[in-house]
């Protein structure tokens, strides 16, 4: 199967990968809290929370793996 390739512009490449790196470190954060919680029921949502957070990051890194920087257009001169 064919995969389709998207054009972005750099700034919008820029924008993902800054949310996926902001993704994973606070997923990272997330779950070094998880031994402090007491409650079980907290602990479980508080790891819900780092799989969605990983699994976020997954797709938007699957989503950049797919695309291609567009080159910026050049002014035209007369």
């Amino acid at each position: 199967m064919q995969q389709d390739t998207f054009e972005v512009s750099a700034r919008f490449g820029q924008m993902i990968l800054a949310r996926i790196l902001e993704l994973e470190l606070g997923a990272s954060r997330d779950e070094k809290v998880i031994p402090s919680l007491l409650s079980p029921d907290h602990r479980r949502r508080q790891q819900k929370l780092v799989d969605e957070q990983r699994a976020e990051a997954g797709r938007m890194r699957a989503f950049l793996s797919q695309t291609k920087i567009r080159e910026p257009e050049l002014p035209r001169t007369a």
